[in-house]
């Protein structure tokens, strides 16, 4: 559409040299029209100013008709192309009747009529820039479909990733989760049944030691077998049980947890840590996981947040949870039951809790808990 347009206000100019009067009437009638078409084309983007500069044109065009006598029917077709693209079939089909109208009231009212092979030609230049804008039309409608349908497919394509992903992580985490189960069988049944082999045929073979010395020497035998059945066994446990089953379990709860509130919150959480340097106990896990779902559970209720970031850093010597939300937050923090529970558990494992928040800065919240806290294994 845009080399349509150039050929055409090339043609247009060709057009008005070829008059007599081109340097000293149509020259300036030219330059005006190119003028309106260029502010029109690079700099006037708002839809209402937009009308009115097509106006100012359709008025141009009119008074251009009226004065000279020839008539500027690839300019008009500019116009009508434009008019076409800004508006819709019906509105650029009333507006280019309204502009006929006029035209042909002035050519009978005003001057005469154009020639019969003119006003053909200017008929079929129109009708050329008519279809050549509805193609426009068409190919820009279909190029914005294509990049819709693109961007759908994009959109699938990331989340049909996202769900593999999550798939793979609730596989590895069911295997874990066999995994731990089998072994904790093991242990409570096999384990458990083997140990009391082990103590009951040292027991015998003491009290056979002298009475029956060959049954004694069987139960000896018996219990060195049974000692390695059990350290066979033990073995196995061990190799079953995943090293980092509890560290995997935990940040799947996290995981969980976010996308729960996620699902129901009108805003969109930003989880990372780092790798996990050393094993966490139960009361330090209960600490961090109460205190990112009450943070969160307060920024849903009472932040209007749009979104939460939390951090969880492992150091050699302690883990570091902040938390902070992009809420209204307050110049008045007021420690209610949720904090003040969190700071008293921070104070019994050793830790400590920072609140900061201010109005219209959103809430901060930190808490340290050293690697030995009280019941660290």
């Amino acid at each position: 559409m845009i080399l349509i347009k150039i050929i055409l206000t090339g043609l247009s100019l060709m057009q008005y040299a070829t008059q007599s009067t081109f340097w000293k009437t149509d020259f300036y009638w030219l330059f005006i029209w190119i003028i309106a078409f260029h502010l029109l084309w690079f700099y006037v983007e708002r839809p209402v100013l937009r009308g009115v500069m097509l106006g100012i044109i359709a008025l141009l065009s009119v008074i251009n008709t009226a004065i000279l006598p020839q008539l500027p029917f690839l300019l008009l077709a500019l116009l009508m192309i434009d008019i076409r693209t800004e508006w819709s079939r019906k509105g650029a089909g009333t507006a280019i009747g309204i502009l006929g109208i006029l035209l042909s009231l002035q050519w009978t009212f005003l001057t005469s009529w154009p020639a019969l092979h003119t006003l053909l030609v200017f008929i079929g230049v129109l009708t050329l820039a008519w279809w050549s804008a509805e193609q426009s039309l068409v190919i820009k409608d279909r190029t914005e479909r294509q990049y819709e349908l693109k961007l759908i497919q994009d959109e699938l394509e990331e989340k049909a990733t996202l769900l593999h992903t999550h798939m793979q992580s609730m596989e590895e985490v069911y295997t874990l989760n066999e995994r731990n189960r089998i072994s904790r069988d093991l242990h409570d049944s096999v384990g458990h049944t083997l140990s009391t082999l082990v103590i009951q045929t040292a027991a015998l073979q003491k009290l056979t030691e002298k009475s029956d010395p060959t049954a004694s020497n069987m139960l000896g035998e018996l219990h060195e077998f049974t000692q390695k059945g059990l350290a066979e066994v033990r073995s196995v446990i061990h190799a079953l049980k995943p090293a980092n089953y509890t560290q995997i379990a935990f940040f799947e709860r996290l995981n969980n947890l976010m996308k729960e509130y996620e699902n129901t919150s009108p805003f969109h959480i930003f989880f990372n840590h780092n790798d996990q340097q050393w094993t966490l106990n139960e009361e330090q896990e209960a600490l961090l996981f109460r205190a990112i779902q009450e943070f969160i559970g307060n920024s849903s209720k009472h932040s209007q947040a749009t979104e939460v970031r939390i951090h969880l850093h492992f150091t050699d010597r302690s883990v570091i949870l902040t938390m902070q939300d992009n809420g209204v937050g307050t110049d008045d923090i007021k420690p209610q039951m949720g904090l003040s529970g969190m700071e008293e558990r921070a104070q019994l494992l050793g830790g400590k809790v920072t609140v900061r928040s201010s109005l219209h800065a959103g809430f901060n919240v930190r808490i340290v808990i050293p690697k030995g806290g009280n019941g660290y294994v």
